[in-house]
């Protein structure tokens, strides 16, 4: 990753023009459809061509009556003709709103083929046909002869489909040309659409056969599809005889549609032509013979088993021509179907349901899935008494819909749609062939044509069509919200955002290697049907991945990469090298322990069949056991293997690998699942968390914190001058979003491994008259009031063991600013820091603000001079009190309510914590990210910053349901996000009823020293609270490259997790090396140092000792912090300093770039400089000096001083 953002420093995000669309393009368009982003630039110039010239009679809005005088240096305006508003109301009603149709309208034209294009290409056909039709016939011969001398003597060989031809087959093949030659498909309706990934266009053309080389029983044992096979061997010879560079293709890996591929080489055009061949309308072969219930494969042991697929297969054969009619004649009837099928077709290509670098299992070559889906919808569809929801109920939509309502209606049906309960049969002309029932009982899901032929979803795995189902809901849902929420582009997320990287698709991604794969339970009928062994690899794949997890998931995809063309003489298809399972978990289901089967049966009964299959899936995971109610069933139990909270979110996965090795003998090495990569950078050394046994972890923390607001709350009202009445949690460690999990204080621990985290809680006392009117003098109060809450603590029984002390502000605080904490360590280690909120303090400092009114320069300088030390004093009173307010506002009012709000969005959404541990994680180990500070110091970005960017991802779109989908979302959006414009978190859209009256305030205005992110939410409307002080522009920009550079990394795929984690130092003026064994921190580091922990036992892995000092704890103490934090404050206007704040043991420094330029020496000149030798000085530099500094010596930053003063100052810490 480190060199990709190398690569990526130099460059700016691509983007995409749209002529039409005057607006500057979001980097969210970064990842468009590579169809889109390949647009040629003679193209554009082309199209500019045509276009007229402006007349200047543009629209300028209603004006007042008696305005129509003509504006000054211009022509008048003219009023907008009644064909003009009609058009701006159809464009407000008949789309999403204006705008989106002007967005569509931009988009068709670029994924298009041009039509100055086409005539080359007509051109190439019309020699192609000459070439086709022209081509000798061959003798009948025996099919393996006849294969024999073709490979022989044109070194073609002829790609039989499973089972090949018997040696002693009674039946002949031979070859004759094409009776005719059609142009289909999508290229013949000018309906075609762009491919992603840089592919060519693909044009088909179907050669029909002679009827004379068939017979009435050629439907059985695949003798048509030898014959076929034949056929196109024997024209593929001819063809490369004329020169022409020809392939075999079969898409899915199917024998049976193989195709020739040919390659031509068209001018300013990329495209291939696809040349299948069909049968003929004389043909002898009976359609009632291809009827879904039809046994056409006699093999044994299966003569009268049903054959659906392969009878599709046959009759795929008639339906080419069929096809383009019917939707030659729907484009003339819908005006806007072939618009509307141009945007189905550009979101599917963005969710691999096509062809592209990889597709979704079945869809790879169903591009005629489409524009029969949009006929069902508009032409209607036949009645099926069968379905629980009758067809007959939903009504043809209108003709004169526009492209978006027929594609929004298309979605609206793929989301809601059940394939299994209903099939789909298109209205037929004269009614459909077979009985519906055939459909349900043989294919399951079915779309049958309105030629009554084929079932259009015949061979696409169901979790496919769940899949589909998913991605229709969720681009259904983002287009039916009422408004889009800032930062968020609705026609970007539809059409143009590429969603086919699986880690931001799916929760878990397994990469499956097919190596060693050696399916179990694979019949011959099974790899017959499904056309080759790869075919039907794939399909059981997915079916029995999806019986086995069932509940646990939404939706199962299988992806794989395209069958690559193949040369002449490689026949046989191959698999392909990896599958890719893609999985989306249900939250409710996919941690559960226990898959429930059939109940048992009585001693000496015989097992029924539910049993028998339940045994047969889960080999030796299948038990019976006796369940708390007293039943007794067959079950899977995986306590064994789902020992933690990390393997239990993995369960789903690990499930997956153990049926993968089960039924197809593919080893766990074969399977490669990211999220136990992921569990690493956020687990800590076991050596360090079983040190001293003791406590670790979020669960065991909250439960410390339970226990100590409860012995709070029940104080003696003696022991403490005021009740305590509530007691909030603020930090992130008890809401389980901290980075790293908070570990338990241990006496003795080594250097290296001695970090107590604190965990800050606001207190609130009961309401009292006896505060001072005065914030310092209650700042003081505040300080007795915890002194005293301190020995009532260590006094009490109720919790023995307790040290408690309180902690002054620091030096050079302001006294305005609350900064007094009570630090409290109880007996089993887990440290507290409590401040007291006193509403009152706010209500002083705006009385202060208030009471300060600046003054203009004139009178300003009418004040006597013995006036004006009191008029600045008044000044900075004011601006202290402003930096103490906004203090006290994010303290005890913004702190505990952003908690309340992602504490509950965590127990709604379980993967909440653990992406924004992973996002945090990822920026510290890249040096942005700030812990501990009040508001981003350095510049930096504050974890609460970080925490509503992720929430962002779980409350806008898809929901994820594994924290590594959530991290991949997060760094996918900062990769492209907008940050000038900012962006607004749903977090706080419903009021917090248990404080109500805080929402009800008058927000604090809070002031923008530096920071550039904007983050809106419902209670902070400017976005300011948590990034007023960072990121600055330099951070920000710097988030966007280091984002860049891991999703580049993430999106091709398995990938080195660690390795996104490593942080590159090239940009860097100097890196300073720490100490590992001077950072209590380090152990938290992402490669920490081993040999830092000290000394072992007797051998190597035996427990850390602990040391017998008695060395006081010093909770939150972490001395890199302190360090770069003074480093900051001496050389704020020399340089920048970055580090990993969690244990890292590298600080970076970039110089200012302006005091590396010669400059005329001044005194205080506020930065460490050496003077410059006139030879170093350019011309330039002389000439422009002026004035006083005409005989100034220049000096410029002197970097080695400086570096040699952080050095001793940071002795002891900085390895030198």
């Amino acid at each position: 990753m480190a060199a990709a953002l190398k690569r990526k420093r130099g460059g700016a995000a691509p983007e995409l023009e749209i002529p039409s669309k005057r607006r500057q393009v979001t980097p969210d368009e970064d990842e468009v459809m590579s169809g889109l982003e390949d647009a040629e630039k003679s193209e554009a110039e082309e199209e500019g061509s045509d276009e007229g010239d402006n007349d200047g009679d543009d629209f300028a809005g209603f004006g007042e009556a008696g305005a129509g005088s003509p504006p000054r240096g211009g022509k008048p305006k003219k009023a907008p003709t009644g064909s003009e508003v009609r058009a701006i109301k159809d464009a407000a009603e008949l789309f999403r709103s204006s705008s989106f149709k002007l967005q569509i309208d931009a988009l068709l034209p670029n994924v298009r083929l041009k039509a100055s294009r086409r005539a080359a290409i007509d051109r190439f056909l019309l020699t192609l046909h000459s070439a086709l039709t022209s081509a000798p016939s061959l003798e009948p011969d025996a099919p393996l002869a006849a294969a024999k001398k073709l490979s022989k003597k044109k070194h073609v060989a002829t790609p039989w489909t499973f089972p090949p031809p018997p040696s002693d087959a009674n039946w002949k093949v031979s070859f004759d040309a094409p009776s005719e030659v059609t142009l289909v498909g999508s290229y013949a309706l000018q309906t075609s659409v762009k491919p992603p990934d840089g592919l060519p266009w693909t044009l088909d053309l179907a050669l029909t056969m002679s009827s004379g080389l068939f017979q009435e029983k050629d439907y059985l044992n695949g003798r048509f599809a030898h014959k076929r096979a034949f056929f196109l061997a024997a024209l593929a010879a001819h063809l490369v005889g004329k020169g022409y560079d020809v392939q075999w293709s079969a898409p899915s890996a199917d024998a049976r549609a193989t195709a020739l591929l040919l390659n031509p080489k068209i001018p300013k055009v990329d495209v291939r032509i696809r040349l299948f061949a069909i049968l003929p309308n004389d043909s002898p072969i009976a359609l009632a013979k291809l009827a879904p219930h039809r046994a056409n494969l006699r093999i044994t042991g299966h003569e009268n088993t049903p054959t659906p697929l392969y009878n599709t297969s046959v009759m795929q054969a008639t339906t080419p021509r069929a096809h383009l009619l019917a939707a030659h004649t729907l484009k003339e009837d819908a005006p806007a179907y072939a618009d509307a099928l141009a945007l189905l077709r550009v979101w599917a290509a963005q969710r691999a349901y096509g062809a592209g670098a990889s597709s979704v299992a079945g869809f790879e070559s169903r591009g005629h899935f489409w524009p029969t889906l949009l006929e069902a919808l508009v032409r209607g569809e036949e009645p099926f008494s069968g379905s629980a929801k009758s067809s007959a109920n939903r009504k043809p939509l209108g003709k004169g819909l526009s492209s978006y309502q027929l594609f929004r209606a298309a979605l609206a049906f793929l989301a809601e749609h059940d394939w299994d309960a209903a099939p789909v049969f298109v209205k037929a002309p004269e009614g459909h062939r077979y009985p519906p029932h055939e459909y349900v009982e043989h294919h399951g899901p079915a779309l049958v044509d309105s030629s009554s032929r084929i079932n259009v979803l015949a061979g696409v795995p169901r979790s496919s069509l769940t899949l589909l189902k998913h991605d229709a809901q969720t681009t259904l849902a983002v287009l039916n919200a009422s408004a889009e929420p800032q930062g968020t582009d609705f026609f970007a997320q539809t059409f143009l955002l590429d969603a086919r990287p699986l880690p931001a698709r799916f929760d878990a991604v397994l990469h499956i290697s097919l190596a060693h794969a050696k399916p179990i339970n694979l019949s011959p009928l099974a790899i017959a049907e499904h056309g080759s062994l790869p075919a039907a690899l794939i399909h059981s794949i997915s079916s029995t991945l999806t019986a086995a997890l069932g509940s646990r998931i939404k939706a199962l995809g299988l992806l794989h990469a395209p069958a690559a063309p193949r040369s002449l003489d490689q026949p046989d298809v191959s698999a392909p090298p990896e599958l890719v399972v893609g999985l989306l978990f249900d939250p409710a289901h996919a941690g559960r322990l226990v898959d429930l089967g059939p109940a048992a049966t009585q001693d000496g009964e015989e097992s029924t069949e539910s049993q028998k299959e339940f045994t047969a899936l889960w080999g030796e995971r299948a038990e019976v056991r006796r369940f708390k109610d007293g039943s007794i069933a067959h079950a899977a139990v995986w306590d064994s293997v789902a020992n933690s909270a990390d393997a239990r979110a993995r369960l789903p996965a690990t499930i997956a690998t153990f049926i993968l090795n089960r039924h197809f003998s593919i080893p766990a090495e074969d399977v490669v699942c990211m999220g136990a990569s992921f569990d690493q950078v956020l687990r800590l050394p076991k050596e360090i968390v079983a040190l001293g046994g003791r406590q670790a972890g979020f669960a065991p923390a909250r439960a410390a914190f339970d226990a100590f607001a409860k012995v709070l709350r029940a104080l003696p009202e003696e022991d403490m001058p005021l009740s305590i009445t509530a007691v909030s949690p603020t930090s992130a460690y008890l809401r389980s979003t901290a980075p790293m999990a908070p570990l338990a204080a241990v006496q003795g621990a080594p250097s290296a491994a001695s970090y107590v985290p604190t965990m800050d809680i606001v207190l609130e006392l009961a309401r009292a008259g006896r505060w001072p009117d005065d914030v310092a003098v209650a700042g003081k109060m505040k300080l007795a009031v915890l002194e005293r809450l301190a020995r009532a603590l260590m006094g009490s029984g109720a919790m023995p063991g307790v040290k408690a002390r309180v902690a002054v502000p620091p030096p050079g605080a302001s006294p305005l600013e609350d900064h007094a904490r009570l630090e409290v360590v109880t007996k089993d280690g887990w440290a507290f820091s409590l401040a007291i909120d006193h509403p009152r303090v706010a209500t002083l400092l705006q009385r202060t603000i208030a009471s300060y009114t600046p003054l203009t320069k004139t009178l300003a300088a009418q004040i006597p001079k013995e006036m004006q030390a009191q008029m600045k004093q008044g000044e900075r009173d004011a601006e202290n009190a402003k930096s103490a307010l906004e203090h006290y506002e994010r303290t005890f009012v913004a702190r505990p309510r952003l908690h309340r709000a992602l504490a509950a969005l965590g127990h709604k959404e379980s993967a909440f914590g653990g992406a924004c541990r992973l996002v945090k994680r990822w920026l510290a180990a890249h040096w942005l990210l700030d812990i501990g500070s009040d508001a981003g110091e350095g510049g930096m970005i504050t974890e609460e910053a970080v925490e509503l960017l992720v929430a962002r991802a779980f409350l806008v779109g898809d929901v994820p349901a594994s924290r590594e989908r959530g991290f991949a979302r997060v760094v996918r959006w900062l990769a492209g996000w907008d940050w000038a414009a900012g962006v607004r978190v749903p977090l706080f859209d419903e009021p917090d009823p248990l404080h109500t009256a805080d929402e009800a305030k008058a927000p604090v205005e809070v002031e923008v020293k530096g920071g550039v992110w904007r983050i809106m939410t419902g209670v902070d409307e400017k976005g300011t609270m948590w990034t007023a002080r960072g990121p600055d522009a330099l951070v920000a920009r710097r988030v966007r490259e280091i984002a860049r550079a891991t999703w580049d990394a993430m999106k091709e795929g398995s990938v080195d997790v660690q390795a996104l984690f490593v942080h590159p130092t090239d940009d860097y003026d100097f890196v300073l090396q720490l100490d590992p064994n001077a950072l209590p921190r380090h152990f938290e580091a992402v490669n920490p140092d081993a040999t830092a922990w000290g000394k072992r036992g007797k051998y190597a892995n035996t427990a850390i000792e602990l040391a017998n000092s008695g060395t006081e704890l010093r909770p939150g103490w972490n001395p890199a912090r302190a360090f770069v934090t003074d480093l900051r404050n001496v050389y704020a206007d020399t340089l920048r300093l970055f580090y990993d704040p969690l244990g890292g043991t590298r600080v970076g420094g970039v110089w200012e770039p302006s005091l590396r330029e010669p400059r005329p020496w001044r005194v205080l000149g506020r930065f460490s400089s050496i003077p410059v030798q006139d030879e170093q000085v350019d011309a330039n530099t002389q000439k422009a000096k002026k004035g006083k500094d005409k005989d100034t010596a220049l000096v410029v930053l002197n970097e080695a001083a400086v570096v040699d003063e952080i050095v001793r100052m940071g002795r002891g810490l900085v390895r030198t």
